[in-house]
């Protein structure tokens, strides 16, 4: 129990136990004694109120910091939040970079391959027109050896 109380109990218990005055709602009380209560009371009471507000005081000190600790804390989580978002977002992007990149290789593998395929099919035409000539041209040659052995062969048996 704090001292204002107890000074508060005993002002209590002297007006309770005080003579009362007959046929009136009053009592009678050594004067001195209240007086002496009252002092005390008026030196007690401004060390109370004193440490009540600092107490007061630290109470919302303690709160503005854990205020400021909480939006700490909050900041920090926003914080993680949005580079988990943008790190979401960078793979997001690499993932749609490297499909970009591979259908772009894959369609000059294509063009590549069909290039290098239409450069084979003509120098093979080409292989096979000069083989052809060349064919050709053997069997004229043939035909003039077997057309000049055959002339030989007439001379010879005249």
């Amino acid at each position: 129990m704090t001292q204002i109380q107890e000074l508060i109990n005993d002002l209590a218990n002297l007006i309770k136990d005080a003579k009362k005055v007959p046929l009136a709602n009053l009592v009678l009380v050594e004067q001195e004694k209240v007086m002496t209560i009252l002092d005390l009371l008026k030196i007690t009471l401004p060390d109370e109120i004193n440490e009540a507000q600092k107490l007061n005081k630290q109470r919302e000190q303690i709160i503005d910091e854990a205020q400021q600790e909480a939006e700490k804390i909050l900041e920090k989580a926003r914080e993680k939040e949005e580079q988990l978002i943008n790190e979401s977002q960078i793979i997001i992007d690499a993932e749609a970079k490297a499909k970009e990149i591979i259908l772009e290789a894959q369609k000059q593998a294509s063009y590549y391959q069909e290039s290098a395929m239409e450069w084979v099919d003509e120098k093979l035409n080409s292989l096979e027109s000069l083989l052809h000539n060349n064919l050709a041209s053997i069997n004229v040659t043939r035909e003039e050896m077997k057309h000049f052995l055959h002339d030989q062969e007439e001379k010879e048996a005249k």
